[in-house]
This record gives C-alpha cells, structure tokens and sequence, in this order.
C-alpha cells in the first residue's frame, strides 16, 4: 500500500523505537553519567554520590523457580500424554493446529 502525501504518521512510526531499546539505551545513559559524575566529584573536592546497595531476596527468588518448574514439567506431562497417544482429542487438536499454521507460513 502507497503513502499517500499529506497524511501524517503515528509518533511510533516515526521514531521506529521500541519499548525495550529505549528502557535499555536510558538504563546505560544513566549509568554513564553517574560514572562520570563519580569521577568529576574528585576535581571539584564534592563527595560522592552514595548509590544505595541493591540485593534480591532469595525466597521470592526460589518460589518463582519452583512454580516455574511445576509449570514446565506439568506441561511436559501433557505432551507425554499426546505423544503416547493417551488423550486422542489433544493429540487430534495439536495436529490441527500445527496444520492451520503451516498453511498461513
């Protein structure tokens, strides 16, 4: 489809810049400045600026692993049972799904 002239583009079109690349690309302007100003802070005799110490707990951390543990092999489970032929309505469904998205590639 055409462009046609005079019809303005959406900001996102424009700048072609996702979400992600920008969170990224501010988290290392940041980090950046905040070296610079670390080392800047020694030649006009200003203390440094404290940057707090962050640590992630480690039992949020190990439940998550837990629970995604339990997903996967539940999910694991189920393709054993398609595989094995034990459930024919899910092993038909899979097959039908597989083929309506070959035919949209």
């Amino acid at each position: 489809m055409e462009e046609q002239k005079g019809i303005s583009q959406s900001p996102r079109e424009l700048l072609e810049y996702n979400l992600l690349p920008l969170v990224c690309h501010l988290l290392m302007l940041t980090l950046a400045l905040l070296f610079l100003w670390s080392n800047v802070t020694a030649f006009i005799q200003k203390s440094p600026t404290r940057i707090p110490e962050v640590q992630i707990p480690k039992d949020p951390v190990l439940e998550c692993g837990q629970a995604l543990r339990f997903e996967i092999n539940c999910a694991f489970s189920v393709l054993q049972d398609i595989a094995s032929g034990r459930v024919l309505k899910k092993f038909l469904s899979v097959c039908f799904l597989v083929i309506c998205l070959s035919g949209r590639a």
